[in-house]
């Protein structure tokens, strides 16, 4: 059985819901960073909080 595998990078971004966090996905959006899977980090003061993730155009 052959599964899809991708060359994109796994990321992941500790504080996604900070400044820095945000920056760094927007960052990634101008840039047109491919990204295969993504693991969003943020400590529990942050529960409950959403994250502005970049265009769907990845």
């Amino acid at each position: 059985m052959e599964e899809n595998v991708s060359n994109d990078p796994v990321v992941a971004i500790v504080g996604v819901t900070g400044a820095v966090g945000a920056e760094f996905i927007a960052t990634m959006d101008k840039r047109g960073f491919r990204v295969g899977k993504l693991k969003a980090l943020a400590s529990a003061r942050s529960a409950g909080k959403t994250a502005r993730m970049w265009s769907s155009r990845n």
